[in-house]
């Protein structure tokens, strides 16, 4: 089994920090089409737990020492 060295380690969190905030920049704009938009309100809550759930994860990838 090939073990992380400290670089591919690196590469990885650098790959899924981008990964979580593209998804958090396009949860945020479909949001805004559901609720401005299409004023679709009861869409709005489901969509808010996703940005919130995206977001911790977002801010516990950057706590992780690099």
């Amino acid at each position: 089994m090939k073990k992380f060295d400290a670089q591919d380690r690196l590469d990885f969190l650098r790959i899924v920090k981008m990964l979580l905030i593209t998804s958090l920049i396009v949860q945020i704009v479909v949001l805004s089409v559901y609720y401005f938009g299409e004023k679709q309100v009861v869409l709005a809550f489901p969509m808010l737990l996703g940005i919130l759930c995206t977001a911790v994860a977002l801010f516990y990838s950057y706590s992780l020492r690099d």
